[in-house]
């Protein structure tokens, strides 16, 4: 489901872009001594990604990955309401939590838009028909 890769790259978003087509957003997820950073890129650049306790506070100290706790919560929520919106996101966050990033275990890795919604499209087919 996840690329390793230790770089982003916008190129592909950014030639989308331009062509009109949607750009997907690209999450890139590191663990390092400060815990888990992760970015989001578009076309646009790249930008951390926001907790978003605004929606459900499950943990205010950040993200965390590679079991299922409250950590890995705010990161499943924090990144379908960044690809689905709001609402979505609170919708489908806990199933994301338990069957993908529970089982993360890579230090350095990116994850599409597409990949995400992928899953998605395969775990509720009649959800996201589109």
């Amino acid at each position: 489901m996840c690329r390793v890769s230790s770089t982003v790259n916008n190129s592909n978003s950014r030639a989308m872009a331009k062509n009109g087509e949607q750009a997907l957003k690209k999450f890139h997820i590191v663990r390092n001594e400060e815990g888990v950073q992760v970015s989001v890129s578009d076309y646009e650049g790249s930008k951390p990604l926001e907790l978003r306790t605004d929606l459900v506070n499950h943990s205010p100290t950040g993200f965390e990955y590679g079991y299922g706790g409250s950590g890995q919560a705010q990161l499943a929520l924090a990144m379908l309401a960044e690809v689905l919106g709001d609402e979505e996101g609170k919708k489908y966050y806990q199933y994301y939590k338990s069957y993908i990033v529970a089982n993360w275990t890579s230090r350095d890795f990116e994850i599409s838009e597409d990949e995400i919604k992928s899953w998605l499209k395969a775990k509720f087919p009649e959800d996201f028909k589109k």
